[in-house]
């Protein structure tokens, strides 16, 4: 999937989780498999409430595990914090195909992973998505996070802007490296009338010399 559509398909489901919030109502089992996309980019979340309906225990089911945050692990604690952090995790999982921590065999070894954290020097960092890598830093990392969805929907219309600079820019290079191989081609027209013009010469010298 191009950094465009995780765009996309992110500030969607932002949208929904803040029409939660404003409910008081938190996700706290987010995982991609609950997450449907259509073709037109329109997102429907599921499993709302299962936590909540759970008296707060989060569900730990295949590998959901690696989805939960430090303190839904710890004490069962599910909020807004907890749902950015699996955001993150779905995010950094939707632009390097991997899971940012790895899974472990259990709460205990997860937690270690977590506390390990991530080997960035292990995944492609580019001028390209790295400000979409800073969101997901952001939205996982313990100090100096997310405080609302407004603040990480402002970051990812930043992430798009710089985006299309960045594409315009390389457009614009192309087209001045065209102009400029168009420009130094040699004309051809030109070419052709100068050498017939040297063949004209030859020939009068060669009729002249015969004289």
């Amino acid at each position: 999937m191009d950094l465009n559509s995780i765009v996309k398909i992110t500030r969607k489901i932002l949208r929904a989780l803040d029409t939660s919030y404003k409910n008081k109502l938190y996700h706290g089992s987010l995982t991609e498999d609950n997450i449907f996309v259509d073709e037109n980019y329109n997102v429907k979340i599921y499993d709302y409430g299962i936590t909540q309906a759970n008296k707060g225990i989060n569900i730990r089911k295949d590998n959901s595990i690696g989805f939960l945050s430090p303190h839904q692990i710890n004490i069962n604690y599910t909020d807004k914090e907890s749902d950015f952090f699996t955001l993150g995790v779905i995010l950094f999982d939707s632009i390097f195909k991997k899971m940012p921590f790895g899974i472990g065999k259990n709460e205990k070894d997860m937690l270690k992973l977590i506390d390990r954290g991530i080997d960035w020097n292990t995944v492609a960092i580019n001028n390209e998505n790295i400000a979409l890598v800073n969101i997901v830093k952001k939205l996982i990392r313990r100090t100096e996070k997310y405080n609302s969805v407004e603040e990480v929907l402002i970051d990812l219309s930043k992430f798009m802007y710089v985006k299309a600079d960045i594409e315009e820019n390389s457009i614009n290079i192309i087209e001045e490296d065209t102009e400029k191989k168009q420009h130094n081609k040699p004309n051809s027209k030109f070419l052709q009338k100068a050498l017939l013009l040297i063949l004209t010469l030859i020939i009068l010298v060669t009729v002249i010399t015969q004289f």
